[in-house]
């Protein structure tokens, strides 16, 4: 039987490889017009910077050093030799994406050692994320910064109108405009965050731990024995392996959980509020839920003795 947290391991491996494969297509798609543009046009190949014209300067020497080139080298390189200007706004669009299949195809492992105080300890590297939103900008960047590229060659090389054979025809330019405008929507009404109005703060005690839990146990905040860090912070709810979750106290400063400063725990029992975000197998996207801090501070005094009696062994 499949579950539901297959179903969506699943999906997020599939908008990772749908971010990979598009990029990777504008990648060839870049390549090759620029190989066979220069193949034809000798006016295109005098264009090309001065880099490309070191040591012998022929055809395989140019199409070598095309190879080692990256996409934003090669849109610069439409923009100067072939004379093709692609829109700003899809550049932009394009450069937080280059970034996360760089983090993914290089720079993804699922443990790190990172300096903790006067030691190190092993903390976990999330495998990065790939939302719908970006897996589906991902789709329309490429074939949007493709069609620019090959109508323009198209129209100023050949003369010619691609007409439905472009990329972007009009069946597709529609439904393009119709899912950035959703995609829009969706930024603007933000996350829903789920608001649990009675946390009803309690002390749980187990073998060797004191914990302030709420009853729908979305967060559990322990007192600690190592003294640059008095609060251990910890969200049941947050399951995906890797991932971070956060805290935000009264909307300012958000921070990771784990081991907790004296500073945090200060503006803790000062605060009013906590927005909790983490990451769950049943969603595709973050998670929100907002406690009030009010009957906070007595649960929390009573885990801070209890704590302490058993670190006296009492």
């Amino acid at each position: 039987m499949i579950e539901d947290d297959h179903l969506h391991s699943l999906g997020r491996e599939l908008r990772r490889s749908t971010l990979i494969t598009a990029i990777g297509i504008l990648d060839f798609c870049l390549f090759e017009i620029l190989v066979f543009m220069v193949s034809i046009r000798p006016e295109v190949l005098d264009r090309l910077p001065k880099d490309f014209r070191k040591g012998k300067y022929s055809l395989p020497s140019v199409k070598e050093s095309l190879k080692r080139t990256g996409i934003e080298r090669r849109l610069k390189l439409v923009s100067e030799v072939l004379q093709i200007i692609v829109a700003e706004e899809l550049k932009n669009d394009l450069k937080p994406l280059l970034e996360k299949r760089h983090a993914i195809t290089h720079q993804s492992k699922f443990y790190e050692a990172v300096p903790f105080g006067e030691s190190t300890v092993i903390q976990t590297h999330a495998f990065p994320e790939v939302s719908y939103d970006e897996s589906t900008i991902a789709l329309l960047t490429v074939t949007e910064i493709a069609d620019c590229v090959l109508v323009g060659v198209a129209k100023s090389y050949f003369l010619s109108d691609l007409g439905d054979l472009r990329p972007l025809n009009p069946p597709v330019a529609t439904l393009h405009k119709s899912m950035r405008l959703k995609i829009q929507e969706n930024r603007a009404r933000g996350p829903e965050i789920e608001i649990i109005a009675n946390p009803n703060w309690s002390v749980l005690v187990g073998e060797t731990w004191v914990c302030v839990r709420d009853k729908e146990l979305g967060i559990s905040i322990s007192p600690t024995s190592v003294e640059r860090f008095p609060v251990s912070v910890f969200c049941p709810r947050h399951t995906v392996h890797g991932e971070k979750a956060y805290l935000t106290i009264d909307a300012e400063g958000k921070e990771e959980l784990g081991l907790m400063n004296a500073s945090f725990l200060a503006r803790l029992l000062a605060g009013k509020s906590i927005l909790v975000e983490y990451q769950s197998y049943s969603s595709d996207v973050p998670l929100y839920m907002r406690l009030p801090l009010e009957g906070f501070g007595s649960p929390w005094a009573e885990a801070q003795a209890l704590k302490a009696a058993k670190s006296d062994g009492g």
